[in-house]
């Protein structure tokens, strides 16, 4: 159906709850969304520092960071969901601040968590822990998207 198509009582009864109910937890679907995101997004973090924790060698480390986006990619829905309301807030929609601040907040700790490991595990890279973290959201989010690469 997708973000913008949903109306809110589906949300509401899909999730158990009535309209009212809906409303007196948030003021609009944007609201819920950004919220739902920004646990989405504190989960994956905290899950990818489990995961580098265990980490032992620097050649270890981009095959286990590639390993936790392909998991996370698994299920396509989030990254078409937020893909879709990328879209929808550059259109004007109303929580566009607050979802550009999620995400830069989710590349910053992304990028201070492997700056950690990049210390911890004597890596020294032409790209900084940020780079790095940015590109490793932007190729976890490419696959799951658009489907696996085609063969040539």
């Amino acid at each position: 159906m997708g973000f913008e198509a949903a109306p809110i009582d589906v949300i509401a009864e899909d999730a158990g709850y009535s309209r009212g109910a809906f409303y007196s937890n948030f003021d609009s679907k944007d609201e819920l969304f950004v919220e739902l995101l920004g646990r989405h997004l504190d989960a994956e973090v905290d899950t990818l520092s489990r995961a580098l924790d265990r980490i032992k060698t620097a050649k270890d480390l981009a095959p286990a960071i590639e390993r936790r986006y392909q998991v996370l990619g698994e299920d396509s829905s989030w990254c078409l969901l937020a893909t879709e309301f990328q879209l929808y807030s550059m259109r004007g929609g109303r929580m566009a601040g607050r979802f550009a601040e999620i995400y830069e907040s989710y590349r910053r700790r992304i990028g201070e968590l492997i700056a950690v490991h990049f210390e911890r595990l004597g890596i020294e890279s032409t790209l900084t822990p940020y780079e790095f973290g940015v590109a490793q959201i932007a190729l976890s989010t490419a696959w799951p998207c658009s489907g696996p690469p085609t063969p040539r």
